[in-house]
C-alpha cells in the first residue's frame, strides 16, 4: 500500500515538476515577504489554534494528536493541482511547495516538541523523520520533472499529461481503500465534537491564508494553510505514539475527509472569482 501511495505522489508531482522550472521553485524563497506570510499562516497560526483546541477541548487522544501531527506538518505533494485551480499562480503554487517542505524540516521538529511540552505530554521528531518523507514525496519527483523539462520541454509536457492522470486515479483508489479498511476506526472516532475540532481548525486554516495571502495568491496559501502532508504528521505519530499507530492513522484519515469537504466549497468559490485560470495559472518554463 505505501509504495503504491508513493508511486501515486512520484507521478503527480513529477509530472508537476515538468511543467515547472527552477525560476518556479524559487518563487516564493525570492520573495521575503510572501515567505514571511505564507510561514506566518502555515506554521503560526494553525498550529497555536490546534494546541489550544487540543488542550481546552474534550477529545479523544487520537483526534488531540491528529489535530496537532496535522497542523504542524508541511502542504502535501499533490497541493499544488489544487491550488491552481483555486485561482492561485502555478509559480507561486509550485514555489510555496518548496518554500513549507524547507521550512518544515527546521519548525516541525520545533513545533513538535513546543506543543507536547504545551499539551504536558512526550512527543518528539528528528529532522531526519520529516526530511525524509519530503525527499521521497517532493525533492526528487519534482527535481526529476524539473530537469526532464529543461532537456525537452515538449517531452516533458506529453509525460506531465499521462503521469497527471495516472497519479491522481491511483491516488484516489488507493485512498478509497484505505478509508474502506479503516472504517470501523473512523466511525469510531466520530461524535464528542471530533468533526467539529477538525472542521474548526481547516476553516481557521483557510481564514489565516485568505486573509494573509493577499490578492491572486489568497487561495493558494488558503489551501495551504488548511491541507497538510499526511505522511509526515504519521512520521511524527509513528515516532512519538508508536502504540496508537491504527487510531492516529484513522485520525488522519478523517482529517483527510474534513478537509476536503470543508475546503472544497472555498476552492469553488475562488475559481469562481478567477474566470481566466485556465489560460493563466500553469507554471512558467
Amino acid at each position: 500500500m505505501r509504495l503504491g501511495l508513493l508511486i501515486s505522489i512520484w507521478l503527480i508531482v513529477l509530472s508537476l515538476g515538468a511543467r515547472a522550472s527552477v525560476q518556479s521553485a524559487l518563487f516564493v524563497l525570492r520573495r521575503p515577504a510572501a515567505l514571511a506570510r505564507a510561514a506566518a499562516a502555515i506554521f503560526v497560526v494553525v498550529p497555536a489554534f490546534a494546541v489550544v483546541l487540543a488542550a481546552t477541548a474534550p477529545l479523544a487522544p487520537a483526534i488531540k494528536f491528529a489535530i496537532v501531527a496535522m497542523s504542524v506538518a508541511p502542504v502535501p505533494p499533490i497541493l499544488p493541482y489544487k491550488q491552481m485551480k483555486a485561482g492561485g499562480q502555478g509559480d507561486y503554487a509550485v514555489g510555496l511547495l518548496v518554500a513549507a517542505s524547507l521550512i518544515s524540516m527546521v519548525l516541525t521538529p520545533l513545533l513538535v516538541t513546543l506543543a507536547a511540552h504545551l499539551l504536558r505530554t512526550e512527543a518528539h521528531v528528528a529532522v531526519g523523520q520529516v526530511a525524509r518523507p519530503l525527499l521521497l514525496s517532493i525533492g526528487i519527483p519534482l527535481a526529476a520533472g524539473m530537469l526532464l523539462h529543461a532537456a525537452s520541454e515538449g517531452a516533458a509536457v506529453s509525460l506531465a499529461d499521462v503521469a497527471q492522470k495516472v497519479g491522481f486515479l491511483l491516488l484516489l483508489v488507493l485512498f478509497a481503500v484505505m478509508v474502506g479498511a479503516a472504517a470501523r476506526q473512523i466511525l469510531g472516532l466520530l461524535g464528542n465534537g471530533a468533526a467539529l475540532a477538525i472542521a474548526a481548525t481547516v476553516a481557521v486554516g483557510l481564514l489565516a491564508g485568505h486573509l494573509l495571502g493577499g490578492g491572486r495568491d489568497s487561495g493558494a496559501l488558503a489551501l495551504a494553510a488548511a491541507t497538510r502532508h499526511p505522511g509526515v504528521a504519521l512520521a511524527i505519530a509513528e515516532m512519538s505514539f508508536p502504540d496508537q499507530r491504527k487510531s492516529i492513522t484513522a485520525a488522519i484519515l478523517l482529517y483527510l475527509l474534513i478537509t476536503a469537504l470543508v475546503s472544497a466549497p472555498y476552492a469553488r468559490w475562488m475559481r469562481g472569482r478567477s474566470p481566466q485560470l485556465d489560460e493563466t495559472a500553469a507554471p512558467r518554463s
